[in-house]
């Protein structure tokens, strides 16, 4: 049976789900609704991510808001996560019959880890474009 696709949360909501603001939450965030975007999802499995990252606070933040934001599930097993080699944030994607991969660009890195406050790196994340925040590797 296919399910049509579901709303993805806000932000807000992304953030009561997780429990609290911050930004590699935010950069999962908005790296998800950018695949609804690009991948023109017409059902609630219509795109699969499997991310590459440090399986540790506060990187894996990242994969809630990539779930909540794609729609993407564990339990629909169209989403995954594995340890990543370094300290590096990749994801690939597949939408119908596309499959592209991604890494998180250094600016999106340095925002998440070195902003003055959790706040301040949200804002500058969400103030960013998307060009900025990732790089498809081809």
């Amino acid at each position: 049976m296919k399910y049509p696709r579901i709303k993805p949360l806000t932000y807000d909501e992304a953030v009561r789900f997780h429990g609290h603001e911050g930004p590699f939450l935010a950069l999962g965030y908005r790296f998800g609704s950018y695949l609804l975007d690009k991948f023109k999802s017409e059902s609630i499995k219509g795109i699969a991510v499997h991310i590459t990252i440090p399986l540790r606070t506060p990187y894996s933040c990242f994969i809630d808001g990539v779930q909540c934001s794609a729609c993407t599930t564990m339990g629909k097993r169209n989403h995954s996560a594995e340890e990543s080699c370094d300290e590096s944030i990749g994801a690939r994607v597949s939408g119908g019959e596309e499959t592209a991969d991604f890494a998180m660009s250094e600016k999106a890195i340095d925002i998440c880890r070195n902003s003055p406050s959790m706040e301040t790196a949200v804002k500058a994340i969400f103030e960013s474009s998307s060009e900025d925040l990732w790089d498809r590797i081809d």
